[in-house]
């Protein structure tokens, strides 16, 4: 197998995707989130939401579990249509979402949230099948947790087994989020001494995932009194806009929206400006889906540019996690009775058909 076939494959999962006139039809639908079940039934997903609509199963939960199934279906499409080389850059990307799965389920384990909720927020990828996160998802402590990794002899277990001491003493987590990060960026790194066009794609998505994270680290240790030798650790290369100097004099300040708007004057993409803007230092996850639409946009440039290489399957990969994102956005909207608009401001949708700045002159990452 070689890259054209594993893309062609690619553009056929694409064209599945809900656009937005879709969401706008799922939008105006009656009959709650019910209609919306009823209205999936005849798409891409309609096979899994049948399997999943068991008897004594509650509504929320066929939709979940629906959409989770075809997920995880469209995924191992696209990882038997590779082998050898590929998958090594398959790897690279599946391991960002392992992690946000990882870290999705220390935050909930470690606030008390019951395994059904934990679950729901889970996007099944690379290492961990449907079973295994619900598996995580049940911990009763970190300790468990890590348990269950340590069983699985899974990479991940490291990097929370060498944060156990610092969370045990001080309850944060911040230095085992970022132990996940790290891994998963050595996982990417590995993708990118591979070379190749495909190298040059994961070195961008590297450089927004580096921002990404560098901006959060600072969000979680704002106010902490964080000496510069402490914060030192915690700073991860390689990131388009934050750099050592701008990262410690952005540690400084003293308020959140002071922070966000630094990060943003620091900012020289003004799509990166753009996308940052119009929000305040309170809406964190609206900041993280900014950025990784930035992203989703020097995809598509790379698209075209790089037309031999995996910049499409990242694409595919973050959008249509993103798609389950939004329908179980819709799903919620509709079962709460929010307004349509409410509820379309809330969608993050990544414009499937239009390949957008697909030639703009974003500035390339450094390999």
């Amino acid at each position: 197998m070689d890259i054209h076939y594993l893309n062609a494959r690619v553009r056929g999962l694409r064209s599945r995707l809900y656009r937005e006139p879709d969401y706008d039809g799922f939008i105006s639908l009656d009959g709650g989130i019910e209609g919306l079940i009823d209205s999936l039934r005849g798409g891409p997903y309609g096979p899994y939401i049948t399997v999943a609509d068991r008897p004594g199963i509650g509504p929320d939960s066929i939709l979940s579990d629906g959409l989770r199934a075809g997920l995880k279906s469209s995924f191992n499409t696209v990882w038997k249509a590779s082998d050898g080389k590929i998958r090594l850059y398959l790897k690279g990307l599946f391991s960002l979402w392992e992690v946000t799965n990882l870290n999705s389920v220390i935050r909930g384990v470690d606030q008390g949230i019951g395994q059904d909720e934990i679950f729901a927020s889970l996007i099944p990828a690379g290492e961990f099948d449907i079973g295994a996160l619900r598996e995580l998802s049940s911990s009763k402590g970190m300790n468990e947790l890590l348990s269950r990794l340590t069983v699985w002899s899974s990479p991940y277990a490291k990097p929370i087994r060498e944060a156990m001491p610092e969370y045990v003493r001080t309850g944060r987590l911040a230095a085992m989020e970022l132990g996940l990060d790290r891994l998963a960026m050595n996982i990417l790194n590995e993708g990118i001494k591979a070379g190749g066009p495909s190298g040059c794609v994961l070195a961008e998505l590297r450089s927004y995932r580096s921002d990404s994270v560098n901006l959060f680290t600072l969000f979680k240790t704002q106010g902490e009194g964080f000496s510069k030798e402490a914060l030192a650790p915690l700073f991860m290369e390689g990131g388009r806009t934050l750099d050592w100097k701008t990262f410690l004099a952005l540690s400084k300040t003293e308020e959140r929206d002071d922070l966000l708007t630094g990060f943003i004057r620091a900012v020289s993409e003004e799509s990166y400006k753009r996308a940052l803007l119009d929000l305040d230092s309170g809406e964190l996850k609206t900041i993280e889906e900014r950025i990784e639409a930035v992203m989703l946009r020097a995809l598509s440039r790379l698209i075209i540019t790089e037309p031999e290489s995996i910049a499409l399957v990242g694409w595919y990969i973050y959008s249509a996690s993103r798609e389950v994102y939004n329908l179980r956005i819709l799903g919620s909207s509709k079962r709460m009775g929010i307004p349509d608009g409410e509820c379309k401001r809330m969608l993050s949708i990544p414009g499937t058909d239009a390949m957008w700045d697909a030639q703009s002159s974003l500035p390339r990452a450094r390999v």
